[in-house]
């Protein structure tokens, strides 16, 4: 893949916009202490003297001091504050769980003040280290990058000049500065600090643009001591590779590749290092997937990157399976930390969902505050297309109550991604030079409306209108907002900002077997409208079932109407029929998805009518129905939603 295009994403409360990079092999350089010395610091690290401390109980003490040396427009967002809630801009990474949060801690919240450059510092007051040749400032933290960098800053001579210290140079945007909440940093400034009277540190978050996400501080330690474990190995939950959807159909499974970075934050290079990758199936607990990397010696502070395992898996097709996935690093010494040895996730196969998703836990829109039009769309890779439909799909609105009357249009393309470049371009998807409109349908917002499913209707018209599905054929479907006239929201679409889809994108580009997770556009909407890729897993879910065979030589001539509405229905369907003649006897069949009979009605002397049809008893889904009269057969599918 030649290129990635991101941008900023709005989330009610969690996660937030992309940039990919290409990452690259990144060696911190640390000094290491010999054996000898590193026996010693063991049996001494407990007696370490407390040189300054602060947690913020409460507020921000009077000693301390906040600059905003930015020069832009100063109110309540701009600068440091004291929070115990934690950010509150539509990019919200959410609150520190630091050991003192309960009492407040100190937040910059870059998202909630987009208006320009932002170079504010958080500054401690003047405190004495006469007595120490070694001098670390330890803290606790939750920091997320776009854009920006965030400092140590020292001085020795009361704030008039400061010898500035990079923390975390090497994280690219998106990257958290560790794969826990809080994360601890240890910094020595001993070559600044040592046997100074006069010791002032600050926190300074800088951005030439803004709009960042937010950096949240508590727990503040001046010691003499780095606490930094000896022996410190984890796996890094900012890239990890997970499946190209969350939720598979059975007919639909398709090959996982497995990547996950990991990094020796210890102070000493640890040898024997494994990564192992185990998949069990939650019903039974039996393990059906087990292989291992071996990484031999990682240097301390090495992040090694991008390896690829070297089996894929492809989960057996049976249907409604849950599984559990666990990357896990190990190495010859004890991991002095090893509660970020691992990460976990689950993913399932399903009955007929393809989804990117298991949960709501935010809802996403457009950056900015602007009331626009914007789209957001999911990819899904059919395998085994052949004999299957999409017999209908669902997408979720989080707020419907201030976007009744606005409009969402629904389209699946057929993609070919013709330049290579992970771009959906539009020409790439309606036939201009490659793909194809499948199918699309409008609906209309309700005010309480949340998940909202709905029957395609064909672009290429069939006597049966069934979406049918090609083999090996890479699909996007699209879910287009348009707020109301007079909106002062945009319409949000549901989702979990939790499922990052990057390093599975990244993996399979490499083997050249291109898997993608979502795709927006934030400016105009349409079938003309390119779609990037994005860091947010929306709930916008096909529904992939066996077609109703029909037979071709009973199909009831296209010039008799036979319409369903509204769809999707609630309590009550209607059926227009519209004949060029006559029938004595027209029969009505209504069946679920599993071929079950839900309703058979027999209607006489039938040539124009509309026939109500109560639907209050139906479950919630997507039905087939049928209208058999003596000339033909007529095939429609509709939704039952509660």
């Amino acid at each position: 893949m030649s290129s990635y295009y991101q941008y900023g994403f709005n989330l009610i409360s969690t996660f937030g916009p992309i940039n990919y990079l290409t990452k690259n092999f990144i060696m911190i350089k640390r000094f290491t202490k010999t054996y000898l010395l590193a026996l010693t610091f063991l049996f001494c690290a407990n007696v370490n003297a407390q040189i300054f401390d602060e947690d913020f109980d409460g507020g921000l003490p009077m000693d301390w001091t906040v600059s905003q040396m930015d020069g832009s427009t100063v109110n309540a967002s701009s600068n440091w504050i004291y929070s115990t809630t934690g950010p509150q801009g539509a990019f919200s990474i959410g609150a520190i769980t630091s050991t003192t949060a309960a009492n407040g801690f100190m937040l910059f919240d870059s998202d909630l003040n987009c208006d320009g450059p932002q170079d504010v510092w958080l500054i401690s007051p003047s405190f004495d280290a006469t007595a120490f040749d070694d001098v670390v400032v330890s803290f606790e933290h939750y920091y997320r990058r776009f854009n920006d960098q965030i400092f140590l800053e020292v001085s020795i001579d009361g704030g008039t000049t400061w010898e500035e210290i990079e923390l975390y140079p090497d994280l690219v945007n998106n990257d958290f500065a560790g794969a826990t909440n809080p994360t601890v940093s240890n910094t020595p400034i001993s070559n600044i600090a040592a046997n100074q009277p006069d010791v002032m540190i600050a926190f300074r978050f800088f951005s030439n643009e803004g709009c960042a996400y937010s950096w949240q501080i508590d727990d503040i330690n001046v010691t003499d001591v780095d606490p930094t474990p000896l022996f410190d190995m984890r796996t890094n939950t900012n890239f990890f590779a997970i499946p190209p959807s969350i939720n598979t159909p059975g007919s639909q499974v398709d090959e996982i590749g497995f990547l996950c970075d990991i990094e020796n934050i210890g102070q000493l290079d640890a040898t024997g290092v494994n990564l192992n990758m185990t998949i069990t199936n939650n019903g039974t607990g039996v393990e059906v997937h087990n292989q291992d990397l071996d990484y031999g010696t990682v240097p301390a502070g090495f992040i090694d990157e991008n390896r690829i395992f070297p089996d894929r898996y492809t989960p057996p097709s049976d249907e409604n399976v849950v599984y559990d996935a666990v990357y896990s690093v190990s190495m010859d010494s004890t991991d002095l930390a090893p509660g970020n040895n691992q990460i976990a996730f689950q993913f399932a196969v399903s009955d007929s969902v393809f989804a990117k998703e298991f949960n709501i836990t935010t809802a996403g829109g457009p950056p900015g505050t602007d009331v626009v039009s914007w789209t957001l769309a999911n990819h899904y890779y059919v395998p085994n297309g052949d004999d299957f439909v999409c017999s209908s799909v669902l997408f979720t609105i989080g707020n419907a109550d201030v976007s009744a009357g606005g409009n969402i249009n629904v389209y699946l393309y057929e993609w070919e991604d013709i330049n290579d470049d992970g771009i959906a371009q539009s020409g790439e998807r309606d036939g201009t030079v490659g793909g194809l409109i499948v199918a699309n349908s409008s609906y209309l917002i309700q005010s309480t409306d949340t998940d909202v499913q709905l029957v395609l209707e064909n672009w290429n018209p069939s006597p049966d209108d069934q979406v049918r599905l090609k083999d090996d054929t890479h699909y996007i479907l699209s879910v287009e907002t348009s707020p109301p006239g007079g909106a002062t929201e945009y319409v949000t679409i549901s989702g979990d900002g939790a499922w990052d889809y990057t390093a599975m994108t990244f993996l399979n580009d490499s083997l050249d077997i291109p898997r993608y997770g979502s795709f927006w556009n934030t400016s105009e909407i349409g079938t003309n409208a390119d779609l990037t890729q994005v860091i947010y897993a929306p709930r916008i879910r096909m529904h992939v079932t066996p077609e109703v065979v029909v037979s071709v030589d009973n199909q009831l001539a296209e010039e008799n109407i036979v319409n369903v509405f509204p769809n999707p229905v609630r309590d009550e369907m209607n059926l227009e029929l519209d004949f060029v003649e006559s029938f004595d006897e027209v029969n009505i069949k209504i069946t679920d998805m599993a071929g079950k009979e839900i309703l058979v009605q027999n209607l006489s002397n039938v040539d124009q009518q509309t026939t109500q049809i109560n639907t209050s008893n139906f479950v919630q889904g997507t039905y087939t129905l049928q209208v058999i009269t003596p000339d033909g057969v007529r095939t429609k599918r509709f939704v039952v939603a509660k």
